[in-house]
């Protein structure tokens, strides 16, 4: 809390110094908080003390490198408030972007383009998340090394997108690349987004919901106590197989089971998944009314989730809300 404050007040300004003028213990405090950052893969509170901590320092060392991804690294959360800075992100993001262009660092510029296509992807514009995904991604396979970490991060925007466009095709492809490379090199993180959350779909589009619950149950061996990053995606992944598979009403008791867990944590993940659980459990509900259950609770879950969705800032939640109300008329 005390460097978020501190972050706060300081701002984004910093005097350029070059890398051998910062003395060598500092440059080891950045690169280790640098490395704690990515626990925010998966546990968000450790993650984010890191993160905040390399943004504050890395302002005050002034070795432009470290600054670029800094700035980078601030852009997501002032898109995860309950209102969200659309117009801040924007600006750091066209002030690491010119940053990186001039210190002409592939690694630089490859995680300016992943953040982006993120942005764009909590957005809803899934089309320029996607060039922005694979443009970063082509940067990290070509121009740099020791990056999978980077790959398979980025890969949770490519799913997204490759979803909401309907190109389940692609999405197979990529998602059964990515699982062909963890079953080489142990990529739990990839792993994560690929067998569980929507990778389901690559299988679930050819119908082979079997090998969807396979995938999953590795996912669920994996789950550690607490609720974590890990813990929605599976929570996702499975509702949507429960979905598919036409078992509505164990997709709810799935939902309402993790309901208390996941909600007070979600204001720190990507609010994609906001949209994603809180659509999961409107149609399980409606899933449930349609095979003729008359439970009142099943009436308000989906009317209060069908009109949060409408009121969502995020504008590609807001068909996702009134096709839920429409299923609500219809059922009624």
């Amino acid at each position: 809390l005390s460097d978020g404050i501190r972050l706060w007040l300081r701002g984004t300004k910093y005097q350029k110094k070059e890398l051998n003028n910062v003395p060598v213990n500092e440059l080891t405090r950045i690169d280790t908080c640098w490395t704690g950052t990515m626990l925010a893969a998966r546990h968000m509170l450790e993650g984010g003390f890191f993160t905040l901590r390399f943004m504050r320092l890395a302002l005050a060392a002034g070795e432009e490198n470290r600054i670029c991804r800094a700035l980078v690294l601030m852009t997501p959360p002032l898109l995860y408030r309950q209102v969200p800075n659309v117009a801040a992100a924007n600006k750091l993001y066209h002030q690491a972007k010119t940053l990186a262009e001039e210190l002409n660092n592939p690694y630089a510029r490859a995680l300016v383009s992943l953040v982006r296509g993120h942005t764009e992807s909590v957005c809803g514009n899934w089309r320029n998340s996607l060039s922005l995904a694979e443009e970063g991604e082509a940067l990290l396979r070509q121009r740099c090394t020791g990056v999978q970490f980077e790959v398979a991060t980025n890969l949770h925007a490519q799913i997204v997108s490759l979803f909401f466009l309907g190109e389940l095709n692609e999405l197979s492809r990529r998602v059964n690349r990515t699982v062909a490379e963890t079953q080489q090199e142990n990529g739990w993180h990839a792993a994560m987004t690929a067998k569980s959350f929507l990778g389901s779909s690559a299988w679930l589009k050819d119908d082979n919901v079997e090998l969807a619950r396979v995938h999953a149950a590795d996912i669920e061996q994996m789950l550690d106590r607490g609720f974590d990053r890990l813990h929605y995606c599976e929570l996702i992944g499975s509702a949507h197989i429960d979905l598919y598979c036409g078992a509505a009403s164990q997709a709810y008791e799935r939902l309402e089971h993790s309901w208390k867990q996941a909600v007070p944590r979600i204001g720190m993940v990507d609010p994609t998944y906001r949209v994603l659980l809180h659509h999961l459990r409107a149609r399980a509900a409606l899933g449930c009314l349609s095979r003729g259950s008359d439970d009142r609770k099943l009436h308000r879950v989906a009317r209060r989730d069908g009109k949060g969705l409408c009121r969502d800032w995020q504008q590609w939640a807001r068909p996702l809300g009134q096709l839920v109300l429409a299923g609500l008329a219809a059922v009624q």
